[in-house]
């Protein structure tokens, strides 16, 4: 008799129970769902999400076709299967993340995608099966042409040709350098100027400085030497020319714009003398005049002449 209300009060407590159950899980699901707005509220964060599967680029026929293997229909099928595992990362994120916007997708030299998450959501990211890596990406301002005459504080090229730069390349010198490329273009051209310069003034300005012998002649004839050396250089180096059939001598000057540039300038040191000692040069009397200015004394600091 007395085991009867035992077993009644223990089957109320079991009903108890059972009905607060559902409460307790719907109490457990609002926690989940706070926890779960509290995390996707976090600090935003950009990234980029980097997905397993070779770029195109990056396998075997990509890097021996190079930009070639882009226009083939196997790179179109394989783009399409790269897209496809960014899609179905993209759609996992989104089963705990429903908020996420895809900024770009990339597939030529990476296999990914960037976006914005939440920091605390960024590890389990990474956990995905298909990520390789998740990496955060730094937003860089840079000045563009249009903003260069403000920023320098000088007018304004744009305003008078309209030409404001942006997004646009001139790239002259890249059209030749590509037709052309076994030219080391930049320094074989600035071999060929310094030498054209140097052949034709080095020596005129030396000794029209310090020697009254130096005549007019010997000038043009220097100026001659070297506009005339570096114009073949810049033939052989425009048209590739080769010149290993001009003999040793030839052959090695006009191997490198550097070397015959070198040869105009000591070239013209030799030819302004010897052409000036068989020329006439001015008066004699001008000549006083004129170098008359380095005998004028002139009043300087102790630590510049201590004589």
């Amino acid at each position: 008799m007395k085991k009867r209300p035992i077993c009644r009060a223990g089957c109320l407590a079991a009903a108890a129970l059972l009905s607060c159950a559902p409460l307790l899980d719907m109490k457990g699901s609002v926690l989940q769902a706070a926890a779960a707005e509290e995390t996707v509220s976090d600090t935003l964060a950009s990234v980029i999400v980097t997905v397993r599967g070779d770029a195109l680029l990056a396998t075997e026929e990509g890097a021996s076709q190079g930009a070639d293997y882009l226009e083939t229909d196997e790179a179109a099928d394989r783009t399409a299967a790269l897209k496809a595992v960014q899609q179905r990362v993209q759609a996992q994120i989104r089963g705990f993340y429903p908020a996420l916007e895809v900024g770009f997708s990339y597939s030529v030299l990476v296999n990914g995608f960037s976006c914005e998450l939440p920091e605390a959501l960024i590890p389990a990211v990474r956990q995905l099966p298909a990520v390789e890596s998740v990496t955060p990406a730094e937003n860089r301002s840079v000045p563009r042409m249009a903003q260069a005459a403000a920023l320098g504080g000088f007018p304004a090229y744009y305003d008078a040709t309209g030409c404001k730069g942006e997004e646009q390349v001139i790239a002259v010198i890249a059209v030749i350098k590509d037709a052309h490329p076994e030219i080391t273009f930049i320094a074989q051209m600035m071999g060929v100027s310094w030498g054209a310069l140097a052949g034709s003034f080095l020596a005129p300005f030396l000794y029209g400085l310090y020697w009254k012998k130096t005549t007019k002649a010997a000038c043009y004839v220097s100026f001659a030497w070297g506009c005339a050396l570096m114009v073949v250089q810049m033939i052989v180096s425009l048209g590739g020319i080769d010149v290993s059939g001009w003999g040793p001598i030839l052959g090695y000057l006009f191997a490198s714009s550097v070397r015959s540039g070198v040869i105009a300038m000591v070239g013209g040191l030799i030819i302004v003398p010897v052409v000036s000692l068989f020329t006439s040069c001015q008066d004699k009397a001008e000549m006083d005049e004129l170098f008359s200015c380095y005998d004028e004394k002139v009043s300087v600091a102790k630590k510049e002449a201590l004589d």
